[in-house]
């Protein structure tokens, strides 16, 4: 982990969708990266059990290391971002 800006960047291009899941689902994590349409996006978000409201959607929602799908404690609802979008992943 390197520390720049008072906050520990956890993210190097070395990283896969478990390590990255394994984080969130310890931690709160701040996450930039690249949205579709060219704008780039910080996002506050979890995986932490405690963190996440009852489930209301789909049961089978289909898992796929291209995309990582978390909680977003900014806006309180579910969001994904596309794992190759990602720019730096900090502790938050």
């Amino acid at each position: 982990m390197m520390k720049k800006d008072d906050k520990y960047v956890i993210f190097d291009s070395h990283k896969n969708y478990d390590d990255i899941k394994r984080q969130l689902q310890a931690m709160v994590l701040n996450v930039t990266f690249l949205k579709a349409d060219g704008s780039m996006r910080d996002m506050r978000c979890t995986l932490i059990p405690e963190c996440l409201p009852p489930f209301k959607g789909k049961k089978n929602l289909e898992e796929s290391d291209e995309y990582m799908r978390v909680y977003d404690l900014g806006v309180h609802d579910w969001r994904s971002f596309r794992m190759d979008s990602i720019k730096r992943i900090t502790v938050g």
